[in-house]
């Protein structure tokens, strides 16, 4: 549930400099990184570093088709991967499904 907690703050962060600065800033992207190697590493010990690894790269190569079509920018890819280093893949997924729902609303 701690998780879910910090992840939720994080994105809720980056929301709100989205929408008022229309930019993530780096230094956001990087602390939200860094929990997540906390987390993983907290959990799993070492091969919490695989994890943590995986768990971040997976949305750049999910996701870069959208950004070459422009249908989503590299500060999205970026959220997602803080996010997915934080929560299970399943969770990940759905808050990913939402974003593009109120992204598309919006």
């Amino acid at each position: 549930m701690d998780h879910e907690l910090t992840a939720a703050a994080f994105l809720l962060t980056a929301a709100l400099f989205d929408l008022r600065f229309k930019r993530i800033p780096n230094v956001l992207v990087a602390s939200g990184l860094l929990t997540g190697l906390f987390i993983n590493m907290s959990e799993k010990g070492i091969g919490g570093l695989s994890d943590f690894v995986r768990s971040a790269l997976m949305p750049v190569f999910l996701l870069f088709i959208l950004f070459l079509i422009r249908a989503l920018g590299a500060a999205d890819i970026k959220v997602f991967s803080v996010i997915s280093t934080m929560l299970p893949a399943r969770v990940t997924i759905e808050v990913a499904a939402l974003s593009f729902l109120f992204g598309g609303a919006y």
